[in-house]
């Protein structure tokens, strides 16, 4: 009898997480599973992209951003997660 086991993980929405929110300053994503993310941007409601952030950078400058509720998009293996952000 032979045991197979599979090391395939499936990512779920809540293990990036993204704090404070509502943030005034900076961003910070958590990224517990060392996902390999290739894009990190920022929209503004109305799906107009206002910045694009380096993917390797876990914090997020956002200082210089209007007050408002933005949506933040990350991208990881073909896969999109939206996370709504709100900035005072």
């Amino acid at each position: 009898c032979y045991l197979l086991t599979s090391s395939i993980t499936e990512i779920t929405k809540e293990q990036i997480q993204i704090y404070p929110n509502p943030a005034k300053n900076n961003l910070t994503i958590i990224n517990p599973e060392s996902i390999k993310i290739e894009s990190v941007s920022l929209h503004d409601l109305m799906g107009r992209q206002i910045i694009e952030f380096e993917p390797i950078s876990l914090l997020l400058d956002i200082s210089h951003l209007s007050s408002g509720i933005y949506l933040l998009k990350i991208s990881y293996n073909n896969e999109q997660i939206v996370k709504k952000i709100i900035v005072e």
